[in-house]
């Protein structure tokens, strides 16, 4: 708030002199002197101001990031175990090299790599045209798990000081609502497949409801699973930095 005060003077001054240079007035020597004077000493004293703001605020964030460091480190270790499970459920890692760091880093590392998302969606559609209730029964799973720990999650970064970010939990609650969308979009599946039991003679209403079920999964889960990785994988970067704290000041 100072810093803001001090500028505003001293543009105010810098307006006030240019104003009289540029109309040409006659500006006696002691004034032009004051002015000068002032100016210079204003830009000194707003350097002062800024120099030892930073430098309580260096002090204040080592603070806040020393109160932080072990809930940050909890919470980067349930992101990566999150991604671990993810993993795991598509068979994409092992135990023991998702395991072989203490914090699970490499199941993180694993997790951020394109060919292992694009086999996860590559599943995921296939099971979701399957018609078969084992396949959405996996699927809803899927979604269930994600939605439980980013609950669990959040709870942990509601805790951290002195506020968590706003865009922090911005992310949690979008990844939530795209798992609450996808089970969502499971159940209407679900219906269809019903449906579809019941209308086996007829080839033209089973057609029907297959393209109109590749319809539904294709703008929901393609889209949707990509962004809460995305969101999962930013989350979990913040919490590594330790930059999950928001300073109101």
């Amino acid at each position: 708030m100072e810093k803001i005060i001090v500028f505003i003077i001293l543009l105010i001054l810098v307006v006030i002199y240019i104003t009289l240079k540029l109309c040409k007035l006659d500006i006696h020597p002691d004034i032009n002197s004051f002015f000068i004077n002032l100016i210079s000493g204003m830009v000194v004293v707003s350097l002062t101001i800024w120099g030892i703001d930073s430098l309580i605020r260096k002090r204040k964030d080592k603070k806040i990031k020393d109160i932080n460091r072990e809930k940050t480190y909890f919470i980067t270790l349930s992101l990566n175990l999150l991604m671990y499970g993810i993993l795991r459920k598509f068979n994409l890692i092992s135990e023991q090299n998702g395991g072989k760091n203490h914090d699970f880093a490499n199941a993180y590392e694993e997790f951020k790599k394109t060919a292992n998302v694009e086999a996860i969606l590559k599943v995921i559609h296939k099971k979701s045209i399957s018609f078969d209730k084992q396949d959405f029964k996996f699927l809803k799973s899927f979604y269930k798990e994600i939605s439980d720990r980013i609950g669990s999650i959040r709870k942990q970064i509601e805790d951290i000081k002195p506020y968590p970010k706003p865009e922090i939990i911005k992310k949690l609650s979008d990844i939530t609502y795209l798992c609450i969308q996808g089970d969502v979009t499971i159940k209407i599946g679900t219906i269809i497949a019903d449906t579809a039991d019941t209308h086996k003679s007829s080839d033209f209403e089973a057609k029907f409801i297959k393209i109109l079920q590749e319809h539904i999964y294709k703008d929901n889960f393609g889209t949707g699973i990509r962004d809460i990785f995305n969101k999962i994988i930013s989350v979990r970067d913040s919490a590594f930095k330790n930059e999950l704290y928001c300073d109101i000041y």
